[in-house]
């Protein structure tokens, strides 16, 4: 199936993705949230965003989730008739009285919304996501998954997660379209800063809906932020306060009294405590809720000053913590781990076809010296990505074989150790068949195997027959 999407799919809304928006992530001179949020995640993820430009990598998994689920809220409010349908590519306005969705009381909104009831927006995500499940790829970079299943597994969460945003919307009212998703640029201390808006609504609220919890990532002072600390939340308040003050755009369409406004001038007061940031949870259909004030500003600069001093002195060592769920600890077109400094043994998002049995295949070559012992994920009839290696050398000692063994993989914990050691098994007892003499083969486990999917490689030994890491092959003839 095609992944590119016609003019009939757009117009109808069905599989609306806004891939082609510009960015404002890599305009020289701004610091961007990304940056910020990029930098006290990993430094070195940082780097390769910015320096190296990877913009083609493969996607995980969960990083297509989110996207889905960012598109998915806009695509919602694609306004339609009841009875007419839709009239335009991205209708705003709908009913007798042609109201913008943020007008519109929750009824009116299962009239007018681009999916009549939770359930079906539900379903809509979850058939959007097959589409491009089914392709291989979102906006045009390849998928990677974390685990067999996670295609299934993530098309339930998006379902859920489309249901309860759903339900939000209609108890909450719609958010202001024209400042969904937006970018804005403002002035601070003498720097420029890019923050985006998810959604706002009248009341000053500014809402995060995402399909999981709240972004736990960023750290700074070697302390975990939560959402009454995290300086991303400081950030946008800082830049929603900003641009009310600024722009008298922003005051009407929010309903901003202009004697509120002036007052954020930064001399009175910089960022209002009235105004709200809340976080909606889809996945569990839970809410939080914070403020910031003008005591928060401090805090925020010196993450800040010490962002642009680290990147001046170009300090980027990797932070180990996030492998796991890193954006760039991926396999890329070659087989081999996109992040060079990726922690060794944390388990990779890889390609679909290296869950299957059948594409992985076991090759090998024996000589005087030991035995070479080869795992390859084939992609197609024609292509194979050498993924693990056991080197296994064997030398005489005073009348016994003795076995020294060295597994290197760039995909641990997938389950292919597995398949190595049962064919090393084999191996090795021919050896000791074919010599006429006991083999001993010791395991070098915490160096080897001490990596994702350990318990499942010491289970493996144990039924092999290894006792504490050894085991004696007898000749059999």
């Amino acid at each position: 199936m095609s992944e590119k999407l016609t003019l009939d799919d757009l117009f109808e809304g069905r599989l609306y993705i806004n891939i082609y928006e510009k960015q404002k992530d890599d305009i020289d001179g701004v610091i961007t949230e990304a940056d910020l949020r990029s930098f006290y995640r990993c430094p070195y993820s940082y780097f390769l965003k910015k320096h190296i430009g990877l913009t083609k990598a493969p996607k995980s998994g969960f990083a297509a989730q989110a996207l889905m689920f960012q598109q998915a809220r806009k695509a919602l409010f694609n306004l339609k008739d009841p009875k007419k349908g839709r009239l335009f590519p991205y209708q705003t306005r709908a009913g007798p009285d042609l109201k913008m969705a943020e007008e519109m009381t929750g009824e009116e909104l299962r009239t007018h919304l681009a999916n009549n009831s939770a359930e079906a927006f539900g379903n809509s995500l979850r058939g959007k996501w097959a589409y491009f499940v089914g392709n291989g790829k979102y906006a045009g970079s390849p998928l990677v998954w974390s685990f067999k299943g996670q295609e299934g597994i993530a098309g339930k969460q998006l379902m859920k997660a489309g249901m309860n945003y759903y339900n939000f919307v209609i108890e909450q009212g719609a958010p202001i379209l024209g400042f969904m998703n937006t970018t804005e640029t403002f002035e601070y201390r003498g720097l420029l800063f890019n923050v985006r808006f998810p959604e706002v609504r009248e009341g000053m609220i500014i809402d995060d809906p995402t399909i999981w919890g709240f972004n736990l990532d960023e750290k700074f002072d070697k302390r975990s932020n939560d959402i009454d600390t995290s300086s991303l939340v400081t950030l946008r308040l800082l830049g929603f306060c900003r641009a009310v003050h600024e722009t008298p755009f922003y005051r009407l369409k929010l309903r901003i009294d202009d004697k509120i406004a002036d007052m954020w001038d930064g001399k009175r007061m910089t960022i209002s405590p009235d105004v709200t940031y809340r976080h909606f949870n889809a996945t569990e259909a839970e809410m939080s809720e914070t403020h910031r004030s003008d005591d928060d500003l401090d805090l925020f600069m010196r993450v800040v000053v010490q962002f642009l001093d680290e990147i001046q002195k170009e300090r980027f060592a990797p932070n180990h913590t996030h492998c796991g769920s890193c954006q760039y600890n991926v396999l890329d077109p070659n087989g081999d781990v996109l992040c060079r400094e990726a922690k060794k043994g944390v388990k990779p998002s890889v390609p679909s076809q290296y869950f299957k049995k059948k594409s992985f295949e076991i090759d090998g070559n024996e000589d005087d010296r030991g035995l070479t012992i080869i795992g390859n994920v084939r992609k197609d009839e024609s292509i194979t990505k050498e993924t693990c290696r056991y080197d296994i050398s064997v030398e005489e000692k005073e009348g016994t074989l003795v076995a020294t063994s060295r597994y290197e993989s760039k995909a641990y914990g997938l389950g292919f150790e597995e398949r190595m050691l049962e064919e090393v098994d084999r191996k090795l007892q021919q050896v000791a068949d074919s010599k006429g003499k006991t083999l001993v083969h010791r395991v070098e486990f915490d160096r080897d195997f001490g990596f994702a999917g350990k318990k499942s490689v010491n289970k493996k030994l144990v039924e092999l027959g290894y006792d504490d890491m050894q085991k004696e092959y007898v000749p059999q003839k």
